[in-house]
């Protein structure tokens, strides 16, 4: 933190950019943390005589279940899970959603260390791309969890059986993409920048 401060951080090039990235991953992430908590990932829908859609009673995210708006049952119950759910997709629910659990957990992990390291990317350490290829897994982790998501929950409803949360996952995902290819380029340019630094020319040529 003090590194942080110093006056040398902040005569570093490209650090409005640099920190620009920084707030952009803290926005990945806050819409990454309303996926993973959310609790509309599968919503049955249903057409009425009128021609609109309207929403079930029963929804559900990774962790919570909501019924007639109460979300607490715990989708890691396993014998809730086969009491409350459609016959159709206890399946996927039991053996499937697991995977889709621990994958989003691990981007948890991962968006932690992503912060530590950025913190240290802006105070001049040595990350070696670690603010990069942090994003990229996160992205790669959210994207197979919500992929396995949807082939596996989709079922043979009408309309796509997916809300707001499982759509805010895969918003998450290419965010983090496309910020882990800036932050690339902004990395790169500043460790260009740095070698060009008339000290390290100097110690180079010593």
């Amino acid at each position: 933190m003090k590194d942080l401060m110093s006056k040398r951080t902040w005569d570093r090039p490209y650090l409005m950019q640099s920190w620009g990235s920084f707030v952009a991953a803290l926005f990945c992430s806050a819409v990454f943390f309303a996926a993973y908590g959310g609790t509309a990932w599968w919503v049955r829908y249903y057409p009425r005589p009128d021609g609109q859609v309207v929403t079930d009673a029963v929804s559900f995210g990774l962790f919570r279940m909501c019924v007639r708006g109460d979300c607490v049952i715990d989708m890691t119950n396993r014998h809730l899970v086969k009491y409350f759910l459609p016959e159709e997709l206890k399946g996927p629910a039991l053996y499937d959603l697991p995977a889709c659990q621990w994958l989003m957990s691990f981007g948890v992990v991962f968006i932690v260390f992503l912060f530590f390291i950025y913190l240290g990317f802006l105070a001049g350490a040595e990350t070696y791309y670690a603010e990069v290829w942090l994003q990229f897994v996160v992205c790669i982790l959210i994207l197979v969890s919500v992929a396995i998501f949807g082939a596996k929950f989709q079922g043979n409803q009408p309309n796509l059986p997916f809300g707001w949360a499982f759509w805010l996952a895969v918003v998450a995902g290419i965010l983090f993409l496309f910020n882990g290819i800036v932050a690339a380029f902004i990395s790169t340019a500043v460790h260009r920048k740095d070698e060009m630094s008339p000290m390290k020319l100097y110690i180079q040529e010593s």
